[in-house]
């Protein structure tokens, strides 16, 4: 009952925009069509997030597509649209006249959305450049393309705002003859890599992916280790990693795509990629001036450990939280 309560509440509210409009014909014409009742809620990189309803404040793009095409129905393209305070989790367009309605002839749409919206966007396309982690404003993006199949009958969506870049994330572990204080102050890189990309809004897809750098990823704010967010790609050939433990006097540097088994299919969208480095003491292939120093063993969970191999491990629902990084795209559990 409470939630037929709601439903009616925001179709009110959003045709009542209009019941001011002198004008008899056009107020009438304007109540016979069926506005688009909008909710959402926003999504982290762990596959077992059960979403988040955004409280007031945020603003979001919304788009009405033609059924099965990738085409803007007029006049519904980018329109600004605002978090409700009460109720909490629906939208409703920033300017009155915004409203978005469904077709009068009941033919199906596709609803999409982005956050934070973006006023001036060339051909929909929205900009990434993931060079800078530190950058935290190259990192708030969400999408959601989830809203397919409406029409004035089916009206009612509730948008899931949704990563769209990747994210990589390293824990490093300690093992026999090492202790945590060695793993302090420890710098992470990435190479190989493209750093800018354009998102396409209508396809969801990224495209022109250009401009090779080296991405030096944030640290935990808890643990030993870094994590950092990554253009997805279908390949990570030629990507590498290299580990700095300065307390170590050491730098380690492997090529992924040659020691990550489960990563050889590439970085998948939204997804959350996470590996264990443990560094232990006397390793047969490492050493200096005829002493052993710490050879790093890379670790897959429940399963023997493998000296210079790198493993994937499988998505950790306690999930990290870089420093830097807002709560929504990497949630400490």
């Amino acid at each position: 009952m409470k939630d037929i309560l709601l439903y009616v509440y925001i179709v009110m509210t959003i045709v009542s925009i209009f019941c001011s409009c002198s004008d008899n014909e056009t107020n009438n014409s304007q109540q016979m069509q069926t506005p688009a009742v909008l909710m959402g809620k926003a999504y982290t990189f762990d596959t077992e997030d059960v979403g988040e309803q955004w409280k007031s404040g945020k603003t979001i793009g919304v788009y009405m597509l033609k059924d099965n095409k990738v085409e803007c129905l007029e006049p519904y393209c980018n329109v600004k649209y605002q978090t409700t305070v009460n109720p909490q989790g629906y939208f409703t367009p920033v300017n009155k006249d915004d409203v978005i309605f469904y077709p009068q002839d009941g033919s199906n749409v596709s609803i999409i959305g982005y956050y934070p919206w973006k006023e001036t966007l060339i051909d929909e396309v929205y900009k990434f450049d993931v060079a800078n982690q530190k950058q935290t404003s190259n990192f708030s993006f969400l999408y959601a393309s989830n809203g397919k199949g409406l029409n004035k009958d089916n009206n009612k969506v509730e948008l899931q705002f949704r990563p769209v870049l990747s994210q990589i994330l390293f824990r490093l572990e300690a093992g026999d003859g090492v202790t945590d204080e060695h793993l302090m102050e420890s710098e992470i890189k990435i190479s190989g890599m493209n750093t800018k990309a354009d998102f396409n809004l209508l396809l969801g897809i990224f495209e022109n992916a250009s401009t090779m750098k080296d991405i030096e990823l944030l640290p935990l704010d808890e643990e030993n280790g870094a994590c950092g967010q990554i253009l997805p790609s279908n390949s990570i050939e030629g990507y590498q990693v290299a580990i700095k433990l300065p307390k170590m006097e050491r730098t380690f540097q492997w090529v992924l795509s040659e020691e990550i088994e489960s990563l050889k299919q590439g970085m998948r969208s939204g997804r959350r990629h996470p590996a264990r480095p443990r560094f232990r003491e006397g390793g047969p292939r490492v050493q200096h001036g005829g002493a052993h120093r710490p050879e790093p063993v890379f670790r897959r969970e429940g399963q023997q450990e493998v000296p210079a191999a790198l493993a994937h491990q499988e998505l950790d629902p306690a999930g990290a939280e870089c420093a830097g990084v807002q709560p929504h795209q990497a949630r400490r559990g």
